[in-house]
Formats: C-alpha cells, structure tokens, sequence
C-alpha cells in the first residue's frame, strides 16, 4: 500500500486494462494504483511513479494535464534513479 494524504492506495495487477493499451490506472475513489501484467521490472517503475503522480495531483487537486504527468514522472524517475533513490526495476508482491 501506499498512502497520499488521507489515502492508502493499493498497488494491483489488474489482467485487463481499459481500452487495452494502458499500462496503468489510479483510481482516487476505490484508492487503487493498477498496473498491467504484461510490463516489466524496469517499465513497472516508471509507470509505477507515472500513477502516483496522477494519484497525488487528483489528491491535491493539482490539474496536470497527462503530458505534464508524463514528463514530471519520467524527470523525477530520472532523477532519483541517479541518487539511487528509486530502483530501475520493481517488483510488486505478486510479481513471480
């Protein structure tokens, strides 16, 4: 889980994603992070921190559009990647 303001997230692997493309969703009313099975270790990080940038704007009522998301996820991954704050790859719990 992971909490954002009053919030505890859950982080899931859900088989299938809205519209088929998607590789991820946050879901602020049923406080679910869901991630598609088919992206690895390394793509599970970036959208990993992608959905929780979404998660804390819908929070904070911040209104990024998606192209804002994208590249505050992709700079802060980038970022802490380098200080070795965030791992290139991620396995969540139900990952084999």
């Amino acid at each position: 889980t992971l909490d954002i303001g009053p919030r505890r997230f859950s982080i899931i692997r859900v088989p299938a994603m809205a519209g088929g493309t998607a590789l991820g969703h946050t879901s602020i009313y049923a406080e679910e992070i869901r991630l598609a099975p088919n992206i690895n270790g390394r793509a599970t990080a970036r959208v990993f921190l992608h959905e929780v940038v979404h998660a804390i704007n819908d929070e904070y009522e911040i209104d990024l559009t998606e192209s804002q998301v994208s590249r505050l996820a992709n700079g802060l991954c980038a970022s802490l990647q380098a200080l070795s704050f965030y791992p290139t790859e991620l396995k969540l719990a139900d990952d084999v």
